[in-house]
């Protein structure tokens, strides 16, 4: 599993939303093999599924989906690990153009609203995952039809901000609440993670 991060200072994110974000810019430029599936092997055969989601105000929503109304929720399985439960849709895709279409599709969904910094700012995080299956197919195989699984997390992250930059109030001042405080807890992660030790890394807090 991989994951790539991006955080950007809410000054920066002057952009129209027709501007292609992180995750669609990895996506469309992706230039790898992984693209040509059915020409990377004849011993096994490819599966590509591509899944957007959104987090807003602590709740998750799934961006491709025509009703986005209906928040998703964090589960943790001995078997599973931790997924996301309540329908995440998950679209097959076969090369960098249909990834693009659906992330500009779920772009457009995405919860954003003015601020005296930025016209279009982004009051959420976003996370793009696309999932590769290699199931082997050749009778020669001693593993018989042996699936590999692997995933690639995109993660789009709002900018933190200062109510006396933004001159937020109302609902963009408690969106503004909950991006810090998460992005906050994000760093408390990364600084446990990094400090090793055996130092308790705070998943859950809240």
């Amino acid at each position: 599993m991989t994951e790539i991060w991006c955080r950007k200072e809410a000054a920066l994110k002057k952009l129209p939303k027709t501007v292609p974000g992180v995750p669609s810019k990895n996506i469309t430029s992706a230039r790898v093999r992984t693209w040509d599936l059915p020409n990377l092997s004849n011993r096994h055969r490819y599966l590509a599924l591509l899944s957007y989601l959104e987090i807003y105000n602590e709740r998750l929503r799934d961006l491709l989906r025509d009703d986005t109304g209906e928040s998703l929720t964090l589960k943790e399985d001995p078997t599973k690990g931790t997924y996301v439960a309540g329908g995440l849709r998950e679209v097959t895709v076969k090369d960098a153009t249909e990834c693009a279409a659906l992330v500009q599709q779920g772009d457009q969904r995405r919860v954003a609203a003015a601020t005296k910094m930025n016209a279009a700012s982004s009051r959420s995080h976003a996370v793009l995952t696309l999932s590769l299956e290699a199931i082997a197919i050749n009778d020669d195989d001693k593993r018989g039809n042996a699936i590999r699984r692997g995933r690639l997390h995109l993660v789009d992250l709002a900018g933190s901000e200062r109510q006396t930059r933004t001159g937020a109030t109302g609902d963009r001042l408690k969106e503004a609440a909950s991006i810090n405080l998460s992005l906050s807890a994000l760093g408390n992660v990364i600084s446990a993670l990094a400090a090793g030790n055996g130092r308790h890394v705070p998943y859950r807090y809240k």
